[in-house]
């Protein structure tokens, strides 16, 4: 186009937050940044244009990943939620789950997904102590009363 002069593009944070660096091995800070073409518009007023590219950004390495790298469920955490599934299918309470990966570090919002994906929809609560179990399992381990065939929709993912 006539009278526009391209100029540095302009890199925008569109995101920022926490998330695991496989290249640094980290859990650190990010950014999800966006670079914006821009033009000079008759060589005063700066014109912003298409948008080149989209990364996250490790802010401790800077490292740049795709634009999806956050959605993306590393290898490392299916075979976290497959550890958990299995404990869950086995009747152990989503309680002593969450408080064994916090004794090992985990964040205690990372628990909480990994619980809550691994539990899936049908989960059953203990009337009394108001663990939260599988829906398969049908006695409490902690207090031994058999739990409700009623499946509990919406019981916290670390209940009891």
């Amino acid at each position: 186009m006539k009278g526009l002069t391209p100029i540095p593009s302009k890199l925008v944070t569109l995101e920022e937050g926490t998330f695991h660096c496989t290249y640094c091995k980290a859990t650190t800070e990010y950014c999800f940044k966006e670079r914006i073409e821009r033009r000079l518009l008759v060589f005063i007023i700066p014109i912003e244009g298409d948008t080149l590219e989209t990364f996250v950004e490790c802010q401790n390495c800077k490292k740049h990943y795709p634009a999806d790298y956050l959605r993306r469920t590393p290898t490392g955490d299916l075979k976290i939620l497959e550890a958990i599934k299995d404990r869950l299918l086995n009747g152990q309470s989503t309680q002593t789950i969450h408080d064994d990966l916090c004794r090992s570090g985990v964040a205690d919002g990372t628990i909480q997904k990994y619980i809550r994906v691994a539990l899936g929809i049908g989960k059953r609560s203990c009337v009394q102590c108001e663990s939260v179990y599988h829906g398969s399992v049908i006695k409490c381990i902690k207090c031994g009363i058999l739990l409700s065939s009623k499946n509990v929709q919406d019981a916290p993912s670390n209940g009891g």
